[in-house]
């Protein structure tokens, strides 16, 4: 009897001590893949704060040069602003003492057309002719001139202080579709 209960009691302490083992590595084996997750975790908050860190930097960055932005988008003409670049036409043609017809402005239809196609007449002095003529070429605007044709006024136009007139053909390449 007392060597049935020595084995029984011998069978429960391994039994005993198998669970605490098995419990232990259960635990440990446990233990890992948590601190797997943890660094995981760890890593992707980093690379969070490094990306919240460059969107901020960038962010930054659009803001010091929204001004530069914005004269840079004023220079491409689009649906919208087209009388803003007629308007710009007529003042220039102010500053160089011409007078200023616009004859017609075809829109971009499709195909290879790059943009609107604006015919304009100037009246005034030769010279004034070439100053407004350079004046458009130094415009901020990038135009394209397909066509100048410079004829002698007649004498009443002449007495009238019109000895030339021009015909311009000019393509507006700066515009967004």
């Amino acid at each position: 009897m007392k060597k049935r209960r020595f084995s029984f009691m011998l069978l429960s302490v391994s039994v005993l001590i198998l669970l605490i083992l098995a419990s232990g590595w259960f635990l440990v084996s446990r233990l890992g893949v948590l601190t797997a997750e943890l660094n995981s975790a760890r890593a992707e908050i980093a690379l969070s704060e490094n990306k919240l860190k460059n969107i901020r930097a960038l962010k930054n960055l659009l803001e010091d040069y929204l001004e530069e932005r914005s004269e840079i988008g004023s220079l491409f003409i689009d649906e919208k602003n087209i009388v803003r670049f007629i308007k710009d036409l007529e003042q220039v043609a102010r500053e160089s003492g011409v007078s200023l017809r616009v004859d017609s402005a075809t829109s971009v239809t499709a195909g290879g057309e790059t943009g609107p196609v604006f015919r304009l007449s100037v009246s005034g002095k030769f010279q004034n002719l070439f100053q407004y003529l350079e004046l458009l070429e130094n415009s901020p605007y990038l135009i394209v001139f397909e066509n100048a044709s410079f004829q002698k006024g007649t004498a009443d136009e002449a007495s009238k202080g019109v000895p030339w007139r021009t015909n311009y053909t000019l393509r507006v390449v700066s515009y967004v579709f």
